[in-house]
C-alpha cells in the first residue's frame, strides 16, 4: 500500500490490489476517508469529524492530478 503523500495530517494512500473506480484512502490519528477521484467525492469515512472529512477533501482536490497518476501507474 503505498503511500502518495503525507499532508495536513492524512496520509493520502493506495491499496495495490484495490478496484475501481480510482480513489485514494486518506488515514488520519483516528480516522480513515476513501475519497473518489473522478468525479471528486467521500464514498466513506470512519471516525471521521466533519472538519476531518472536509480538510482531506480539500487536499485531495488540490493534488487531485498527482493522485490520478498515482492510481493509473498501479492500477493501469
Amino acid at each position: 500500500m503505498p503511500t502518495i503523500f503525507i499532508e495536513g495530517g492524512f496520509r493520502f494512500m493506495i491499496y495495490l490490489d484495490d478496484h475501481p473506480p480510482a480513489h485514494v484512502h486518506a488515514i488520519g490519528a483516528d480516522c480513515m476517508i476513501r475519497i473518489g477521484l473522478e468525479p471528486l467525492e467521500v464514498l466513506s469515512s470512519v471516525g471521521a469529524k466533519a472538519t476531518d472529512v472536509r480538510k482531506a477533501t480539500e487536499i485531495a482536490q488540490r493534488r487531485r492530478e498527482e493522485l490520478l497518476a498515482a492510481w493509473r501507474k498501479h492500477h493501469e
